[in-house]
């Protein structure tokens, strides 16, 4: 007898930060290495912005640098859900990425038409 498995895949949107320092080509870089990510752990990109180089609240420190400044990047991404917490871990590791937030996309509610007869 062979059990057979729900599979349960979500939306994601994470949105990293990247030193503002960095070029095109290396900001380029970086969000092909975050895409390649996302296919190790059996994902799809559905969409990626670049949201451009913006001034921080707070300097941030991380591996022994300040940064004041970054680009951010936001993408859109298909997921298994129990391969999430992997993905984040990977993503956490990647030294060229300063901060980075993962959130489960709200699914948009249907909303179905009444019509009243008279």
């Amino acid at each position: 007898m062979k059990l057979v498995s729900e599979i349960k895949t979500n939306v994601y949107e994470l949105t990293y930060l990247v030193s503002g320092g960095f070029t095109d080509s290396e900001l380029k870089k970086v969000q092909e290495e975050i895409v390649a990510l996302v296919k190790k752990h059996k994902g799809e990109v559905l969409s990626e912005e670049v949201w451009g180089k913006k001034p921080l609240a707070y300097t941030i420190r991380k591996v022994g640098k300040t940064y004041d400044d970054a680009s951010y990047v936001h993408l859109r991404i298909s997921l298994i859900s129990e391969k999430a917490p992997e993905f984040e871990k990977d993503v956490y590791l990647n030294n060229e990425v300063i901060r980075h937030l993962l959130i489960v996309e709200k699914k948009k509610s249907e909303t179905k038409e009444v019509s009243k007869e008279e």
